[in-house]
């Protein structure tokens, strides 16, 4: 995971959240959840719409993958990806279901 915290640090020059989507089965899913209370990774409910970028907060994702990233500013609202900030592999620093993310559509 420090590897992930020194590729996006780059990229907190423009955005204040970040969230990761990734695509299981037929469904893409968003990580953090922003319709209900979700875990940060040292267990603790989350306060925002996301993970922070600065002071660096850990994913928590379900699996291990490929995911696509969305930039947010401080009040939630998405921004333009910085330049080679765009898809990241991730894996799980906390344990989680896949459902505890948001469904953000169903390709069946």
């Amino acid at each position: 995971m420090s590897e992930l915290e020194k590729r996006l640090t780059p990229c907190a020059e423009t955005a204040f959240w970040y969230r990761f989507q990734i695509l299981i089965g037929n469904i893409a899913w968003g990580y953090p959840s922003v319709d209900r209370p979700t875990i940060r990774f040292d267990g603790q409910k989350r306060p925002g719409p996301g993970f922070r970028l600065s002071p660096y907060e850990p994913p928590v994702v379900p699996k291990k993958g490929l995911y696509t990233i969305t930039f947010h500013d401080w009040e939630g609202n998405m921004v333009e990806h910085p330049k080679g900030c765009y898809e990241f592999e991730v894996e799980p620093v906390v344990l989680i279901s896949v459902d505890s993310g948001a469904k953000l559509y169903d390709y069946r």
